[in-house]
């Protein structure tokens, strides 16, 4: 790839110029300089050096292939945090910051995070809310490993109970708020999203079946268990399976109260309560009898 100088302007100039987007260009520039934005568009013509500048094709070179930035960088901002992130575990994503707005004002003696994943949810509930007990579950190791370092990254001596689980199948106790990010792709959607998320990211954390669903059976049925009287499930959710959700909440015994939108103002976020007495009426399949 030809570099057309070796100053901070030519190399964006170049990865723009490689159909790179802007966004990402200064992304990757202030991973490559250690600066700010800011301070880039400040020192826009300062020399860079000619092991940056063979760092920077190599960056260039795999942000090409699909591979997403921050997979590059190892790291992605949530809630005012720096997560690690790696192959193993899901990017975090703005609209998710909308599930630890909901928690924050619900101001939880305890919750539950089904499918941790980078442990983005839970380390921002347990550092704005220090003395709420907060437990996060996965069913991937590698994924679990990429949370704990986490959370002794950003939270220090503030502890979370880290467990491999499927879903609430290994959780004992009660919370007062359970939370989950499900995978909720159809798979008929799955394959046609863009190379970066398609190929790169888990597909454990992006597939939801057939009909984007299957993740939501499961945790109805798994979580009615932990979940304490007058206790709150909030759910990641999309317009898309947003009907199915709410068929399938009443099926297995909860009220879907309240939906809320993106900013994008698309639903985004689903809170549920369990019905009076659910826990006494479900059958052998976790399905409320009829």
């Amino acid at each position: 790839m030809k570099i057309l100088g070796n100053t901070i302007r030519s190399l964006i100039q170049s990865a723009v110029n490689s159909d790179i987007s802007g966004i990402d260009a200064y992304y990757l520039m202030s991973y490559l300089t250690k600066k700010s934005k800011e301070e880039i568009l400040t020192n826009i013509n300062e020399n860079v050096s000619i092991f940056k500048v063979l760092k920077w094709n190599r960056l260039l070179r795999k942000r090409k292939k699909g591979i997403p930035a921050n997979y590059l960088t190892g790291s992605k901002e949530f809630y005012s945090l720096e997560f690690k992130v790696n192959y193993s575990v899901l990017i975090p994503r703005p609209e998710t910051e909308l599930i630890v707005d909901e928690v924050l004002k619900l101001k939880p003696d305890s919750v539950l995070d089904v499918g941790t994943g980078s442990g983005n949810i839970a380390i921002s509930v347990k550092y704005y809310l220090p003395i709420c007990r907060v437990t996060a579950v996965d069913i991937s190791r590698p994924a679990l490993k990429v949370a704990k370092y986490n959370c002794k990254n950003l939270l220090g001596k503030k502890k979370i109970m880290f467990r491999k689980s499927n879903f609430c199948d290994n959780i004992e106790g009660y919370y007062d708020v359970i939370v989950s990010n499900p995978p909720y792709i159809p798979d008929r959607t799955l394959t046609g999203l863009q190379k970066e998320v398609s190929v790169y990211e888990p597909r454990i954390a992006l597939s939801g079946g057939k009909d984007g669903l299957d993740a939501y059976k499961r945790i109805f049925n798994s979580c009615v268990k932990c979940l304490n009287k007058n206790g709150t499930l909030i759910l990641e959710i999309s317009n898309e399976v947003l009907k199915g959700v709410k068929s399938l909440a009443r099926l297995y015994g909860w009220v879907l109260t309240k939906v809320v939108k993106d900013y994008s103002n698309q639903p985004r976020i689903g809170i549920f309560k369990l019905k009076t007495d659910t826990k006494k009426e479900l059958n052998s399949s976790g399905i409320v009898k009829k």
